[in-house]
């Protein structure tokens, strides 16, 4: 599992998942708005773009860090501001 902090749009854990269809990531970010336009391009068919191995999630860091904790194989922070 390869987790993400801080995704903004998620269109890199996007990417990402379309090549590696045999890991699951996770893309978070506080701003729904920032993650809705990949979250709905992820959901569609795969035939149509879909990524049925992306999970786009909007929630503080700090909540997610509990949850998350000890199970990702892999994490990324890219450009950190703010909570991060």
């Amino acid at each position: 599992m390869h987790v993400d902090l801080g995704s903004g749009d998620a269109c890199g854990p996007y990417r990402w998942a379309r090549q590696a269809t045999d890991w699951l990531f996770i893309a978070t970010d506080l701003n729904p708005d920032a993650l809705s336009e990949t979250a709905g391009r992820a959901s569609r068919k795969p035939s149509r773009g879909g990524v049925p191995n992306l999970i786009c999630i909007a929630e503080p860091t700090e909540i997610l860090a509990a949850e998350l904790a000890g199970v990702a194989n892999r994490l990324s922070v890219i450009l950190p501001w703010g909570g991060l």
